[in-house]
């Protein structure tokens, strides 16, 4: 069990060579440089996956801005409308 952790500790190659005798050390080695190989593969995936996350929140917060600021300018738009129209009608009841 020490032998594993001492293996799997990232040890040096020098440590490694030490440790395991011929065949079993260039086995050893194959197996840990293959395992980093696979543990950075994986962090590349996370990030490639959080940098994707992280526009699609991006773009879902603008969309969601640019309704909100939309809606603020149609509901103006209405209110100078409707205040446009009730002048009017106040003139023509005026003049009527």
């Amino acid at each position: 069990m020490v032998l594993l952790y001492q293996i799997f500790a990232s040890p040096t190659e020098d440590e490694l060579r030490a440790l395991l005798p011929g065949l079993a050390f260039l086995q050893a080695t194959r197996e840990r440089n293959a395992i980093r190989e696979v543990t950075e593969e994986r962090q590349m995936y996370d990030s490639r996956e959080k940098a994707a996350l992280d526009i699609q929140s991006g773009l879902i917060d603008a969309r969601e801005e640019g309704l909100e600021k939309g809606l603020e300018k149609g509901l103006e738009k209405g209110e100078i409308k409707l205040i446009r129209t009730l002048e009017e009608n106040s003139w023509r009841t005026a003049d009527g």
